[in-house]
């Protein structure tokens, strides 16, 4: 029965199908299984098995901090922008997991966190990360979103943030160039949610220069979008992240005016960026951690 599924699934997918050792046929149904299940988003069980989770998680870094001086209007869309990327989108994935315990006023409105489309052709993870409400961080998929109402969280960096490094003594930020996610939000009428974590970029070790170099020209060359450059590691080595301050400063809400064009409603951002940095950096255990935007 296994072996006619496992078979019927890949003859689906335009797939050769080869005669497998009995032993890893069911192991091989499995995962063609989850590409034959559609993804799906479950409120509940974001509710009330993610977010225990996630807060559990912030217990384990500390502080764990949040400061919000502004409230966002219910009757509008956003793209909440988080800088910077990190080794690991840790703080990113708490933070969409509780967004709506942070934003209890767009609790009638969805929110899920975009991240890179190639994860989502992972088995079993796939399923996962769609059950918890993550989507690709593809134009449609972003598009969509928004045009139901709800909001979309998204890493602006990217894969090209990862690969400039992380350091100790400063943050570089992939901004200059990232000019798509404002398009987006001027496309759509949402509104753009600077958002910096501070700390983020010491929650694992850093990566030596040549590692960055040799990904950056294996990106370059073969067109894969592979962002982790070597092995995460952190708390002895594993991807456990340290247990060290994450602090997450919200700014406010931009919206685009009338008459604004793409580059001056992004330059505006960028300001933004810059000043939510300024503002909140003394306020951290590395007060005089600078920032460089690319």
């Amino acid at each position: 029965m296994l072996e006619a599924c496992a078979r019927a699934t890949a003859q689906r997918h335009g797939l050769t199908c080869l005669l497998l050792p009995r032993s890893i046929t069911p192991f091989v149904a499995l995962v063609m299984g989850t590409f034959a299940l559609p993804l799906y988003y479950s409120a509940y069980f974001k509710k009330v098995i993610w977010r225990p989770l996630m807060l559990e998680l912030t217990n384990y870094v500390r502080p764990f901090r949040v400061i919000k001086n502004t409230t966002l209007p219910a009757d509008k869309n956003y793209i909440v922008c988080w800088h910077p990327h990190g080794r690991l989108f840790y703080g990113f994935a708490v933070f969409c997991g509780l967004f709506d315990v942070f934003f209890p006023e767009l609790n009638r409105r969805e929110f899920f966190g975009a991240i890179n489309e190639p994860l989502f052709g992972i088995p079993f993870l796939r399923n996962m990360l769609a059950l918890t409400g993550t989507i690709g961080s593809s134009r449609k998929a972003i598009d969509r979103t928004l045009k139901r109402g709800d909001s979309v969280g998204l890493i602006v960096g990217g894969i090209e943030e990862v690969l400039e490094g992380t350091f100790d003594h400063k943050d570089v930020l992939y901004l200059k160039k990232r000019k798509g996610f404002v398009k987006v939000a001027m496309d759509q009428g949402a509104g753009l949610v600077p958002v910096y974590a501070f700390g983020e970029n010491q929650l694992f070790c850093h990566e030596p220069p040549w590692v960055l170099r040799f990904w950056r020209w294996v990106n370059n060359t073969l067109k894969i979008k592979v962002g982790a450059p070597g092995p995460i590691r952190g708390f002895y080595g594993t991807p456990i992240p340290f247990r060290s301050e994450l602090l997450i400063a919200v700014g406010d809400p931009l919206f685009a005016a009338p008459d604004e064009c793409v580059d001056d409603f992004h330059a505006r951002y960028v300001e933004a960026v810059q000043a939510l940095f300024e503002q909140h950096v003394t306020a951290t255990t590395r007060p005089n951690h600078r920032l460089v935007i690319v």
